[in-house]
């Protein structure tokens, strides 16, 4: 279990080492129209990569939004995307982790292998996981935020960049 833990750790310090590429227009290395240069940005010249908040859930029909709760917990619901595919964060009670994939010309993003400590949820805390996991498509609001689509887009998970 070590020697893996070991092996985990020097492959990850490998490809946080190689850095992304300055230049405007590197290429994608796409496996299953899948993107993983984690530096290029969509259309809109945005990225997923850096610390997100979740403020709420949102009606893609409605338009309506309901507060994700509780409101008043600043580490709470909070994920950071980070480069080469490995997420980390917390819910309302549990540090989370895993792995995701997405391709920036469709918004198409898979959270797998999500993880985390075990303590019971609070208010939205289960809620938000069940969310999270079956999310399977992104975009950006004009205001800014990550919307991350679930239940066949009806509703999105609504996120503030930090």
């Amino acid at each position: 279990m070590k020697k893996l833990f070991f092996l985990s750790a020097i492959a990850l310090l490998i490809f946080a080492t190689l850095g992304c590429d300055k230049k405007e227009n590197s290429k994608d290395l796409n496996i299953n129209n899948l993107s993983y240069n984690y530096c290029k940005k969509n259309k809109l010249n945005k990225t997923i990569i850096g610390t997100w908040k979740c403020i709420g859930f949102g009606d893609t029909k409605t338009g309506k939004i309901k507060p994700i709760q509780p409101t008043n917990c600043d580490k709470c619901y909070v994920i950071t995307f980070k480069e080469y595919g490995v997420l980390n964060g917390f819910t309302s009670s549990n540090k989370i982790f895993g792995n995701y994939e997405f391709n920036n010309d469709s918004g198409y993003i898979l959270l797998h292998s999500l993880m985390g400590t075990e303590v019971n949820e609070l208010c939205d805390g289960k809620l938000y996981v069940e969310c999270l996991s079956t999310s399977i498509n992104y975009s950006f609001s004009d205001k800014d935020e990550l919307l991350l689509y679930f239940n066949n887009k009806k509703e999105c998970l609504i996120f503030k960049f930090m």
